[in-house]
């Protein structure tokens, strides 16, 4: 089975196979529904074992929460209390990476929060590694109030490495670039829900393979976990994330 709308409720059952995978992470990903659209934390840890990884994955997720509010949202504090995670994935609120990117002395305060947010996860997990996720541009509220995809793009990519460079020892996921080259390349594939804002399952299948890539810096191996999704697609979008994580 497979999540299929927006909707993070329901049941999921996968067999990944027998053969354990050789090592474990656990990871925290702290984000709203550009997370949790189509089970991406899902997606990423079926990916994971593919290639004989484990991942020990939790996620505090809430739509449209910026990393200001999962600083007192309970749910978030209490899987920060649980500690010992190996990465932290940090997607802020859609807009929020541009913003900065066009304007960081306007919005000094979220990147503070971005910041915050990586210390009181490292309170209970020193030396956790921080991944700011870098979303993708989209249509929908006038291509969020600026230009262009293009100009939408460029503006999340600069804001991503400022939100990243407050973190210590961060890395930014190219989740953006990742789509604008499908958008640019295949036509016939829709990264995105009907909405022209949330991710579709393929969107969430490249965000996952993207985060996989920036967490194990390694190619996918010869049997990659296509999620029940199109084999030939899955591949393509595989081969993407390649390409914008291991150039």
């Amino acid at each position: 089975a497979m999540f299929v709308s927006g909707s993070y409720l329901g049941v999921l059952v996968n067999d990944y196979g027998t053969q354990a995978p050789k090592d474990t992470l656990k990871v925290l990903a702290i984000g709203n529904s550009f997370t949790y659209y189509c089970g991406t934390p899902v997606m990423l840890k079926e990916i994971a074992w593919h290639e004989g990884h484990y991942i020990d994955i939790s996620a505090a997720l809430k739509g449209g929460w910026t990393m200001a509010k999962h600083l007192s949202l309970p749910t978030t504090n209490d899987m920060v209390a649980e500690g010992d995670y190996d990465y932290m994935l940090l997607q802020d609120q859609s807009l929020i990476p541009a913003k900065v990117g066009r304007d960081p002395k306007g919005m000094h305060q979220q990147i503070k929060d971005m910041a915050a947010v990586a210390t009181k996860v490292r309170t209970t997990s020193p030396g956790c590694k921080a991944v700011v996720e870098c979303t993708w541009a989209y249509w929908k509220y006038d291509f969020g109030s600026f230009k262009s995809l293009e100009d939408f793009d460029k503006n999340g990519k600069k804001g991503a490495k400022i939100l990243a460079k407050a973190v210590e020892n961060a890395v930014v996921s190219p989740i953006s670039e990742a789509f604008r080259i499908v958008r640019t390349e295949r036509h016939d594939i829709n990264l995105y829900n009907a909405d022209k804002h949330h991710q579709s399952v393929y969107g969430s299948y490249l965000k996952s393979c993207v985060n996989y890539l920036v967490i194990y810096g390694k190619p996918f191996g010869s049997s990659p976990a296509d999620c029940n999704l199109d084999p030939e697609i899955t591949a393509y979008l595989r081969s993407v994330a390649e390409r914008v994580v291991l150039k």
